[in-house]
């Protein structure tokens, strides 16, 4: 079924309520008891058949607005209309061990009845769901805690349909009162001294977009989305109290409305609302709403935490698994009653065997030739390295890091009579500092970077050079893998992220593509196969999407494995090949080569539906374009 919701909403919570409280309504008469599933988006699914093809539903929906602070009752006209009947033939044909392409419909469905449940019970973020009782919430420090989740998805696989589940943490804002919650951040107590400007920035940025309950009204909480924060005290503070512009003090205003005495008048206030109707609130009589998922990036002790909390034995994370499972329930889910689905709640045996370790050739200036790791590890003390550095141990402040490296350059290639540097090692006091860049989670309107690295000396591959390229926000699929032009003086010129660097003709590409979902496997395979053919302990797990090298699974399966041998960064084997993360690398540090207010203008200039174009990254320096590139 296509639901067309009038007026328009673009809040999938918001869509999801209105369904609901449709459901709520109507379930019994019109849905003829019919309990429909909902994608969030304009799909509804349901077991059978309705009674009609096509209807209106007029929906009244309570909810608390953040702006202006109140709750009201919104009237959604509903039109829900027949689209198709979808065949679950093909899977059945899948199922039964026949040859057929996977019904990717068909198990987006199952896997949408399935999450439907989970969606009125956890906090859901994306394809996670997080709740505080899965298992007990940790602290991390600067007012924040850990919540455990969990993914689930449908495969087909040689077995049947499977459930996949895989757990999770993040951190969330703890439902701590918000001058408490101010008190962690800053690290000192705040009740007698007032904020500095440094410190009220710092809140300011905290605070923004955390939704706060009120404390002072007794059994009356209504709840607020805090927008901003004074800069003056709110022992300062006065607003009009009417439209002729009486002026009262917010001290004054909480004292004689509701008999409140502000106890921390040296405090600013968080600001509510919206810039037409302003609130101010005292820090002391908010608190934060629980669930309140931390989007900024985290410090290094509560990343330390973090890690903590999630890093688990196999052992430990089946436990949590299975925990998951039964608390879910499936078999008493309501939707996978409705639909028919039941799931065993027992793990699946699958065999597996551990791939032998490849040798490693050290550079031959070495003490030693080659090594076999062991355990999937290995260690480069006193084979390749002088222990010895070039030059002393150089120090300076952060303001004059480019005057330090020029320095050291100067006095090493000295040292080393014109020869280049081999190895340069920058230890930085911390993570938080202008040194690196952390953008927020979560931003649609700045630009995206894409990112492809290629080896260049096969087959010792372990050399790479990478090309980045700036496109629209949120954008999967990589736009200028090939592209093609029209030079009036040239003719046509062949340029694009995937293109020869030598006269020799490539024989073979291997591509690794990361980040791809289920769903998307078809429109990246149509994409990418055709812009190649034109100029050229965690768990991780692969997918082939086309292979015209004609590799036996051995082959790709053992290929795979040796290149995770041969990450630069560490002597440890890792569970994604280079390749990936050198991309990831490159494109994070592309984004340093951007102007540092980029993405405040972005935000405050642009929404996602007006980008058009994006700006290309400026000019790389001639002596990084062998290593690096970009368009």
């Amino acid at each position: 079924m296509k639901v067309v919701i009038t007026p328009e909403v673009s809040s999938r919570k918001t869509r999801k309520a209105i369904i609901g409280e449709l459901v709520k309504v109507h379930g019994n008469t019109e849905l003829e008891k019919r309990l429909p599933a909902n994608d969030g988006e304009k799909n509804l699914y349901t077991s059978g058949r309705l009674p009609f093809t096509q209807k209106v539903f007029d929906i009244l929906l309570s909810e608390e607005d953040e702006t202006t602070c109140s709750t009201r009752e919104r009237k959604f006209e509903v039109q829900i209309k027949f689209a198709a009947q979808v065949s679950m033939h093909q899977l059945h044909e899948l199922l039964s061990g026949k040859k057929v392409d996977t019904p990717q419909e068909a198990l987006n469905i199952i896997d949408i009845v399935l999450k439907e449940f989970a969606s009125h019970s956890y906090v859901s973020f994306g394809r996670l769901s997080y709740s505080p009782d899965l298992r007990k919430s940790h602290t991390l420090s600067g007012g924040l805690e850990s919540w455990r989740g969990f993914y689930q998805s449908i495969k087909a696989t040689q077995m049947g349909l499977s459930l996949n589940v895989d757990m999770s943490s993040t951190a969330f804002i703890e439902s701590l009162p918000v001058i408490d919650y101010v008190a962690q951040i800053l690290g000192k107590d705040v009740h007698l001294k007032p904020l500095s400007d440094a410190d009220r920035v710092k809140i300011k940025r905290a605070l923004r977009g955390v939704k706060v309950e009120i404390t002072y009204r007794g059994s009356v909480r209504r709840k607020y989305k805090i927008t901003g924060l004074t800069s003056q005290p709110t022992r300062e503070l006065i607003f009009p109290l009417d439209k002729e512009m009486k002026m009262q003090s917010v001290i004054d205003y909480f004292q004689e409305k509701y008999e409140y005495t502000i106890m921390y008048p040296h405090l600013p206030c968080p600001q509510v609302g919206s810039q037409e109707k302003l609130n101010y609130l005292p820090m002391e009589v908010c608190k934060i709403v629980g669930g309140h998922r931390y989007s900024k990036g985290l410090n290094e002790k509560q990343i330390t935490s973090l890690l903590k909390v999630s890093c688990q034995r196999p052992r430990g994370r089946e436990d949590d698994i299975l925990q998951t499972i039964h608390q879910n329930d499936y078999n008493c889910n309501p939707y996978a009653k409705e639909f028919g689905i039941s799931v065993d709640n027992k793990l699946a045996s699958v065999e597996a065997r551990v791939l032998p370790a490849p040798w490693l050739k050290y550079h031959d200036t070495g003490r030693e030739n080659k090594i076999l790791p062991q355990i999937g590890q290995w260690n480069m003390m006193n084979k390749e390295f002088s222990t010895e550095p070039v030059i002393p141990v150089y120090s300076a402040r952060p303001d004059m890091v480019k005057k330090a490296l020029g320095h050291v350059h100067f006095v090493s290639r000295n040292k080393l009579g014109g020869k280049e540097l081999e190895l340069l090692i920058a230890i930085l006091p911390d993570k938080n500092g202008s040194l690196y860049a952390h953008p927020d989670s979560g931003e649609d309107v700045c630009p995206s970077t894409a990112a492809v690295v290629a080896s260049q000396d096969w087959p010792e591959v372990s050399k790479y050079a990478g090309l980045v390229c700036a496109q629209t926000p949120r954008e999967e699929l990589i736009k200028d893998l090939f592209k093609c032009s029209n030079d009036p003086q040239h003719g046509i010129v062949y340029g694009g992220m995937i293109r020869r660097q030598q006269e020799k003709k490539t024989h073979r590409i291997i591509f690794y593509r990361d980040g791809v979902g289920d769903g998307q496997f078809y429109q990246v395979l149509l994409y990418k196969l055709d812009a190649i053919r034109k100029g050229t302990s965690r768990a991780a797990h692969y997918h082939v999407i086309w292979d015209d090298n004609n590799f036996s699974a051995d082959e790709i399966q053992s290929l795979t494995n040796n290149l995770c041998y041969t990450y630069a960064r560490c002597t440890r084997s890792v569970s994604v090949v280079p390749p990936v993360y050198y991309a990831h690398l490159a494109a994070y540090r592309a984004r340093f080569y951007m102007e540092p207010d980029v993405h405040e203008n972005a935000k405050s200039h642009a929404t996602r539906s007006n980008i058009e174009s994006v700006r290309p990254l400026p000019a790389l320096k001639e002596n990084v374009k062998n290593v690096m590139f970009n368009c």
